[in-house]
């Protein structure tokens, strides 16, 4: 009797290995999967971003975002793919974080692009637009803040 129970132990316990190996894997997989369609992977550095900004020419994409913003991690899915489709097609596209801004960036957003805001001093996130150079300022060709999935990818297109 002894050695059955012995060996009855032995099989639950290869079982309950077995198992927490299975759940581990599971989740590093879907981690993995959705770091792959995660904004740091596609975010343009900041001070970077508005220089290029001042200095581009032509057609472009930006995308604000705001870390923390429910309605922008809800849209991730649809943005992520939709940038880097954009980027390998050789676009330019231009991802911020507005939670990482100070304010004379989010001033620079403000006067650059007053068409995305809101009650004329808010930015609602996440807002996706292509925006064209003009010389000396930007034309917003179209945008949507309204988290449709249709209407970003009607933009980012």
């Amino acid at each position: 009797m002894k050695l059955k129970s012995y060996f009855q132990t032995i099989a639950i316990t290869i079982t309950g290995l077995i198992t927490i190996a299975i759940i581990v894997g599971a989740i590093l997989g879907i981690t993995h999967r959705n770091n792959e369609s995660s904004y740091q992977e596609i975010d343009t550095p900041i001070n970077l971003s508005i220089s290029q900004l001042n200095k581009h020419q032509g057609e472009a994409y930006l995308v604000l975002r705001r870390t923390g913003c429910k309605h922008c991690e809800q849209m991730e899915s649809t943005i992520v793919p939709k940038v880097k489709q954009l980027r390998k097609k050789g676009k330019r596209v231009y991802v911020l974080d507005l939670a990482k801004m100070d304010k004379k960036q989010l001033s620079y957003i403000a006067k650059s692009f007053p068409v995305l805001l809101v009650d004329q001093n808010r930015i609602k996130t996440p807002t996706v637009a292509k925006i064209t150079s003009l010389g000396n300022h930007w034309l917003v060709v179209k945008f949507d803040n309204t988290n449709s999935k249709a209407n970003i990818s009607e933009v980012l297109k």
